[in-house]
């Protein structure tokens, strides 16, 4: 039983209790068995917003968008009748008002992942929720130059509705889970609408729509997404205001200091996201003094694993190593915090070359979180840097099993066949990756990369152009590792300008640089690096340098920059210039390989057996064998885990 609960109290709890095992089953990819949980959820609680928003949310996944929206529809239209009602309680009314707010937040948050007019049907959706909140308190609409907009029955919304979108930010995500959160339904669904007009590029409406959500009683995460608006408008003053009224109004929010951090960082104050970090990470705060477990030190989990992201990024990986074992540890409340803290403490051991180390933080991880495709490739790239082949197909194969579209996954099981010299067994992988993700740049670009080094420069021309037209049709691929670091349109050109530049066509490499920069990747670190080895390819020295130096400005965390640089310095005989160059890749890097032979060059070259000496040390710890007494045997791109 449920002593000292009211009837429609015990109903709820007993839904609450169905949804949370439906959840356990879906991801244990039990899909009958979670709809069956489901419906029992509905019949414990009919009127349960949460129950039916999960429903459809499970059916959307499924991609039967009709039946969703059906679900959706016939609910909404239930609960405008009964809000319509003329002799319905005050109390009623606002029952039925909130749980149709509630509705029409899930429904835009499904809509809004779709590709094609998604975003203007979640806008329909969350506004007719707000004129209808406005015609019952009797307010006019406070969003200028917006019209009433009515949500289309399913049948009307049009397309196919595919899912495959991203969240709008991490600060302000559309989730049904969130939506269902304790905040006011109003305020949340005020909220989305914020987001939602920010991203269609609707300011003044978004302003306005933030200012309601705040109004109705959501806190943090309002002035998160207006912080962000007003970041992209150039208001860095109201801004930094914003994320301080969140922070003073929800202190334990650990996205807002997430976010607060992040922006101090954008504006290239350093010293000012550590201190948020410090401050809000500081005894006291996030409930550590309160609770051992639970919902606050998952907060301190999520703000630590935020702090060690920032630490990654600034190229102190040894800090964040700690800072990320802390948040696994304080995580172990929460399935998802351990093992995304786990991951990422185990990618840092992995770029740190400490393959046992690496191993067991992702099997810490996997142990909470077995079917974890990120966790999965994480043991499996250890594995192969372990020599560990066969165990290393196994956890690949699982990776792709649990998430077909994970495009890493793919890639680094084709990069360890490449690597053992099964070119045939690493196509085949390729070939079935890119079935299964077509808009994943980054595995035509490894599908290229190997035909390059079989030879068959036509066939890796052939397939990054084809790539190029995958990837620009739309296709991104997002979810479990889907993106990542070179993607795009502006990867895959530079892939190609590596491949003339290594053929000798300086001039074709020339015309796919520019049109890498006009793609949008003319502010990254490796469209320098390739100018400015095309440029002393063309003997312009002089003009090399420059690029470099212009690359340096844009991405001073570029390792490779700072190794083209030492070297360039070395043929100039700048003897200090170039150590003090290899000596920031390898801060920045500190297992590149290259830089290490570029420096011993160097060194041998003034026959300086000391420092020669030094840097043998310096390699061995960025080198270290296994407690098996192994070396590592695949050496994988630095992008495949991040």
């Amino acid at each position: 039983g449920w002593p000292g609960s009211s009837r429609g109290g015990r109903g709820e709890a007993e839904a609450e209790l169905l949804r949370e095992w439906s959840s356990f089953e879906e991801r244990c990819g039990n899909g009958g068995r979670a709809r069956s949980l489901l419906a029992r959820a509905r019949a414990a609680a009919p009127r349960s917003a949460a129950s039916l928003v999960a429903s459809a949310t499970l059916e959307w996944g499924s991609r039967r968008y009709s039946s969703a929206r059906e679900m959706l529809w016939k609910a909404t239209q239930r609960e405008r009748r009964r809000l319509a009602k003329p002799d319905a309680s005050p109390a009623g009314r606002r029952a039925s008002l909130s749980r149709l707010l509630q509705l029409y937040s899930g429904w835009a948050s499904l809509e809004a992942r779709a590709r094609h007019g998604g975003v203007e049907r979640a806008l329909a959706l969350l506004g007719e929720g707000a004129a209808l909140l406005h015609e019952e308190q009797g307010e006019g609409r406070e969003e200028e130059g917006e019209g009433p907009l009515t949500a289309a029955p399913p049948e009307a919304a049009g397309g196919s509705g595919a899912a495959g979108g991203s969240p709008l930010s991490e600060a302000a995500p559309l989730s049904p889970l969130s939506a269902l959160s304790p905040l006011s339904a109003a305020g949340h669904l005020f909220q989305c609408r914020g987001a939602l007009l920010h991203r269609a590029g609707r300011l003044e409406a978004a302003r306005a729509a933030y200012r309601s959500a705040v109004r109705h009683g959501c806190g943090a995460p309002a002035f998160v997404g207006w912080a962000l608006l007003e970041e992209e408008a150039g208001e860095h003053g109201e801004a930094a205001g914003l994320f301080s009224r969140g922070a003073d109004l929800e202190p334990e929010h650990a996205p807002l200091h997430n976010a607060h951090a992040a922006f101090a960082e954008r504006r290239g104050d350093t010293d000012g996201a550590r201190s948020i970090f410090r401050a809000a990470c500081r005894p006291g705060a996030c409930g550590q003094a309160r609770s051992f477990v639970g919902p606050d030190l998952s907060r301190c989990s999520a703000l630590l694993h935020g702090w060690g992201q920032f630490e990654q990024r600034a190229g102190y990986e040894r800090r964040a190593a700690v800072l990320f074992e802390r948040a696994a540890r304080l995580g172990r409340g929460c399935a998802d915090d351990c093992a995304r803290a786990w991951h990422a403490l185990g990618s840092v051991r992995l770029r740190q070359r400490r393959w046992d180390d690496a191993l067991e933080a992702f099997e810490r991880g996997l142990a909470g979180s077995p079917r974890s495709s990120p966790l999965l490739l994480g043991a499996g790239l250890a594995r192969a840097s372990l020599q560990q082949h066969e165990p290393a197909r196994e956890l690949f194969r699982r990776a792709v099993a649990e998430e077909p579209r994970h495009g890493r996954a793919w890639r680094a099981w084709g990069v360890m066949e490449a690597r053992l010299g099964e070119v045939e067994q690493a196509r085949r992988v390729y070939s079935d990756g890119l079935r299964s993700c077509r808009g994943h740049a980054p595995l035509w670009q490894a599908a290229a990369r190997l035909e390059k080094e079989a030879g068959e420069a036509d066939r890796a021309r052939r397939m990054l152009r084809a790539g190029l037209r995958d990837c620009s049709a739309g296709e991104r691929v997002e979810g479990a590792g889907g993106g990542g670091g070179g993607g795009g349109d502006d990867g895959l050109l530079l892939s190609w300008a590596a491949l003339e530049l290594g053929e000798g066509r300086l001039a074709q490499a020339q015309q796919l640089l520019e049109r890498a920069r006009a793609a949008g990747g003319g502010g990254g670190g490796r469209t320098h690096q390739l100018q400015a080895v095309l440029l002393a390819r063309q003997g312009l020295g002089a003009d090399a340098r420059a690029a470099l130096r212009e690359g340096l400005r844009a991405a001073p965390g570029h390792a490779p920059l700072h190794t083209l640089l030492g070297s360039m310095l070395d043929a100039d005989n700048d003897v200090e210039g170039a150590r003090a160059a290899f000596r920031e890749a390898l801060r920045l890097h500190p297992g590149d390989g290259r830089t290490f032979h570029a420096w011993a060059r160097l060194e041998a070259r003034l026959l300086n057996w000391e420092g020669l000496r030094l840097l043998n040390e310096q390699a061995q710890q960025a080198f270290p064998p296994s407690r098996g007494g192994a070396v590592g045997g695949v050496s994988f791109p630095d992008d495949v885990v991040v």
